[in-house]
């Protein structure tokens, strides 16, 4: 898996999710990632996504 890592892949993925979400007229996409996850948040936040103050909760089951 780490072989894919920097390849533009996951950039790719997520330019196509954004492009369909306008194509339905969806207004927003939210993304989940645990707080310790850095490298995802950054990820995330370089193709312009912000913090949210939305909360989000979960029970382990």
């Amino acid at each position: 898996m780490l072989a894919i890592l920097g390849g533009g892949h996951g950039r790719r993925l997520v330019e196509h999710v954004l492009d369909w979400a306008r194509g339905q007229c969806m207004s927003r996409v939210t993304l989940l990632a645990d707080k310790d996850n850095a490298a995802t948040l950054d990820f995330y936040w370089r193709l312009g996504f912000e913090e949210s103050a939305m909360a989000v909760r979960r029970k382990r089951l």
